[in-house]
């Protein structure tokens, strides 16, 4: 086994050169370190973000009475087009003379042939400001409909709901 000598004891002007040179060396590294890093944290991003859907909102009013169920009146019913796939949600804004009945509230697909909405998405529990969220997986023609679950005497009640979609 033979024994390597270190620098230092052998020649300490050698020491000196090795020890210089060493820093020399470590020096560089770092500076090339640095710059990297400096131009890796500088630089712009090349990622993208996707556009975000446009949002729609339509507004529709409508009377009910006891027992019954308005998706609006004939000519002038309560459907809409979804442009794309995605939310969907349904909100009562107003409800006279009672504000605080309990509505039911549905989300639906309009048939554009028999003029009739299909509820698809409903809650028997809706409330003044309260929301009804869906989602469609295509784009399409929907409606919304409002009806009574028991709550209405002989008031006729009005509303306007909101619908927020894409």
């Amino acid at each position: 086994m033979q024994l390597a000598r270190s620098p230092q004891v052998v020649d300490a002007g050698r020491s000196r050169r090795i020890g210089m040179s060493w820093f020399r060396n470590v020096g560089g590294f770092v500076s090339w370190a640095v710059l990297a890093g400096s131009v890796a944290c500088g630089g712009s991003s090349t990622s993208t973000t996707a556009p975000s859907a446009t949002v729609y909102t339509e507004v529709f009013s409508g009377t009910l009475i006891q027992g019954g169920t308005d998706f609006g009146p004939a000519d002038s019913p309560h459907h809409f087009t979804a442009h794309q796939p995605g939310n969907v949600d349904a909100t009562l804004t107003d409800i006279q003379p009672l504000s605080t009945i309990t509505l039911g509230l549905g989300l639906g697909v309009w048939d554009a042939t028999a003029l009739t909405c299909n509820l698809q998405v409903t809650s028997p529990v809706a409330k003044l400001n309260l929301t009804l969220a869906a989602n469609t997986g295509s784009a399409g023609e929907l409606c919304v409909g409002v009806y009574d679950v028991g709550n209405i005497s002989s008031d006729t009640i009005t509303y306007t709901v909101r619908v927020n979609h894409t």
